[in-house]
């Protein structure tokens, strides 16, 4: 997981390319593109995670809060 909040406005290849990806894996699609050394160094500085593949995937209501699957019912 990369934050890249700070280089939006620097990539060269525009801000709509980042937010395409979002919240996604990019892996295969930055593989895809020829990007230089220093790119990947860089890439490499903005790392703050890692993702659990097998996690399930929660996404957010419309108020902004994620659901719970669980039962809350007491």
């Amino acid at each position: 997981m990369l934050d890249v909040s700070q280089y939006i406005d620097e990539h060269p290849g525009g801000e709509n390319i980042i937010f395409k990806y979002a919240g996604r894996d990019c892996t295969e699609a930055f593989q895809k593109q020829d990007h230089s050394v220093y790119a990947k160094e860089l890439l490499a500085g903005l790392k703050i995670g890692e993702v659990d593949p097998e996690a399930p995937i929660k996404y957010p209501n419309d108020e902004g809060n994620v659901d719970n699957d669980e039962d809350e019912s007491d």
